[in-house]
């Protein structure tokens, strides 16, 4: 199955839950968790973010959702788009989104790599930032893949 055909079973779908995406007929592959959310890796390229919900809503995925779109969308953010996942489906009333999978972790020992990103990062409101949060692109390119946390404290 290609990106887009995963993509698509989401958008006419909405499937919630790893039992409603495998009678889909994917198969989610366990990756990470974080303290909202699970994470599985789908196809070669493509990750789905699974989030708890905490008091009937998806916090988490409603803040990245909001802060991928904002940041991708803003011409005075470009220098940014390459440093932020995409957004290839985000439901915030299920607490799913689908984006890119980045292999290429991020160590606390390079430190060094990411500080300057990290710092710039917060400046536009996201927050809760570590090593942990970024990944590398095939090209060595940082890419923040956790903005969860995301304060809209300045109109983007």
């Amino acid at each position: 199955m290609t990106d887009r055909e995963i993509v698509n079973l989401f958008e006419q779908n909405h499937p919630s839950s790893l039992e409603q995406m495998q009678a889909l007929g994917l198969n989610p592959v366990y990756i990470a968790h974080g303290g909202n959310r699970q994470v599985y890796r789908l196809g070669q390229s493509l990750v789905v973010k699974i989030g708890r919900e905490y008091e009937g809503k998806y916090l988490q995925t409603v803040n990245e959702i909001r802060a991928i779109q904002k940041i991708h969308q803003s011409p005075r953010l470009e220098k940014y788009h390459k440093h932020v996942l995409p957004l290839f489906y985000g439901n915030a009333e299920t607490g799913i989104i689908v984006t890119k999978y980045y292999p290429g972790e991020v160590k606390a020992s390079d430190e060094g790599k990411f500080q300057n990103l990290m710092d710039s990062l917060q400046s536009i409101g996201v927050q809760d930032l570590f090593y942990a949060n970024f990944r590398q692109d095939a090209d060595g390119t940082l890419v923040a893949i956790d903005l969860g946390f995301y304060t809209d404290e300045e109109e983007l």
